[in-house]
């Protein structure tokens, strides 16, 4: 087992997918209770800001898109993420920007091990740093979804 956090004394900037509704907002029956996390923070780090995105699926306004279609849901996450580090842009606002191929972590959690060979290629398409993608077999957060990607973004001034 491996358990990652982050401390910090600065508050971060929490931001949403404007494509997506809040996970706090979510209707019921998602679940009895609504989750409690933001699609992504930035955090600034002396010379550096970092974009955390988290887990990102297959989902626009709280739709499950592409039921038993990897390729389609991959595409979609996809989409989801460039929105999501354009939205972080607009609402950041410095001269650098935050730009998928600078990520020195991304983890691609499946639902199905033998879905691996139709989504390296789409994600190859995607991410130019493929040295720092760790793909891992896991429950995914809705039983009709087969893929999410978290990522680690850096941005330096």
């Amino acid at each position: 087992m491996v358990i990652v956090f982050i401390a910090t004394r600065k508050r971060g900037v929490f931001l949403e997918n404007p494509d997506q509704i809040s996970a706090y907002e979510y209707p019921a029956y998602y679940s009895p209770e609504s989750p409690s996390f933001s699609r992504a923070a930035v955090y600034q780090c002396s010379a550096s800001r970092q974009l955390f995105i988290s887990g990102t699926a297959s989902i626009v306004g709280h739709q499950s898109l592409f039921h038993d279609d990897i390729a389609g849901q991959t595409q979609q996450t996809i989409k989801n993420l460039k929105r999501l580090i354009e939205h972080a842009n607009a609402q950041t606002g410095t001269i650098s920007q935050f730009d998928l191929s600078n990520s020195p972590a991304v983890k691609i959690y499946l639902r199905n091990p033998a879905d691996l060979a139709i989504v390296l290629p789409i994600i190859k398409d995607t991410l130019s740093n493929g040295d720092n993608i760790c793909y891992l077999h896991a429950d995914i957060c809705r039983q009709e979804l087969d893929i999410e990607i978290e990522m680690l973004i850096n941005n330096s001034h």
